[in-house]
């Protein structure tokens, strides 16, 4: 058995019983991201083991952004200012509920990529999790530059209120990739981590 620190760098493997070995393996018979593995150990016998998620500052950035962003759509929206406007005519609304529904759709695969175990060794998953959590926030900073367009109704108020929240948004997304790259080119840090695993 060959293993290999680097391809499962964002997941630790903990044994489903005593008798199961932790391993991080590379293997294309099992180069899968599906979370229970049946594998053939040095021991011999099939053992079934878990690959875990590890909770990493960087995780909970990109989980904080996807929190925030579904519920927070609905909330800002779902309102006299948004859908419940009279001086909206129907096709506004009809654009505004498509980017509510645009905002939990980016809230789910926000959740799936930043928590799936990644089999690749350049933190695809991660990266994805970002652009699904940037998304949002990047096409309403465009929307404010388009003609006619404001960012508020005057008869709520004036200016680009939002902007500090879209901006801190983005940027938390992007810090949280920033920690999980980061975190993937200390490799040593990994090998202490496993072994202590393996030391058990």
């Amino acid at each position: 058995m060959r293993y290999d620190y680097k391809m499962f760098s964002g997941a630790l493997v903990y044994p489903i019983h005593p008798g199961c070995d932790p391993v991080i393996y590379k293997s294309e018979k099992y180069k899968t991201t599906r979370t229970t593995h049946s594998i053939n150990t040095k021991r011999g016998g099939d053992r079934l083991c878990v690959m875990v998620a590890q909770v990493t500052m960087g995780r909970i950035c990109l989980s904080l952004v996807a929190a925030f962003l579904g519920p927070g759509s609905f909330l800002a929206d779902w309102s006299p200012t948004h859908v419940f406007n009279p001086n909206w005519p129907p096709h506004a609304k009809f654009h505004n509920g498509q980017t509510m529904s645009m905002a939990a759709l980016l809230t789910i695969a926000t959740f799936y990529y930043t928590w799936r175990i990644d089999p690749s060794p350049s933190n695809d998953s991660i990266k994805t999790a970002t652009v699904f959590a940037s998304l949002y926030w990047v096409t309403a900073l465009a929307a404010y530059f388009f003609p006619g367009s404001l960012a508020i109704d005057p008869e709520f108020g004036t200016g680009f209120p939002q902007l500090p929240l879209f901006l801190g948004m983005l940027g938390l997304a992007w810090i949280g990739c920033w920690f999980e790259l980061r975190r993937s080119w200390q490799p040593s840090k990994l090998h202490s981590s496993i072994s202590e695993l393996h030391q058990r």
